[in-house]
């Protein structure tokens, strides 16, 4: 008889993803310093930094090629979204 490998109790109830959120919140450029050890980079902190401003909720939201306004009502209608 197979058994099925239980899943820890975090990744169902989404607590991982909730403590994910809070420290990109709080330390955005200590998360994407991660990111670039972890792909084998070496960025200034100058690079760091301007990452962090373009991937800010704040800058997507007001960049047309990152929040769609930039597409026809008929592709994506934002009256309705």
């Amino acid at each position: 008889m197979e058994t099925t490998p239980s899943i820890p109790k975090p990744a169902i109830d989404g607590s991982n993803s909730a403590k994910t959120r809070c420290h990109l919140n709080n330390d955005p450029s200590c998360e994407i310093r991660k990111v670039v050890k972890f792909l084998g980079k070496d960025f200034s902190e100058e690079v760091v930094e301007r990452i962090c401003q373009h991937t800010s909720f704040k800058a997507m939201k007001e960049n047309p090629l990152t929040n769609y306004t930039s597409l026809s009502s008929t592709i994506m209608d934002q009256s309705i979204s």
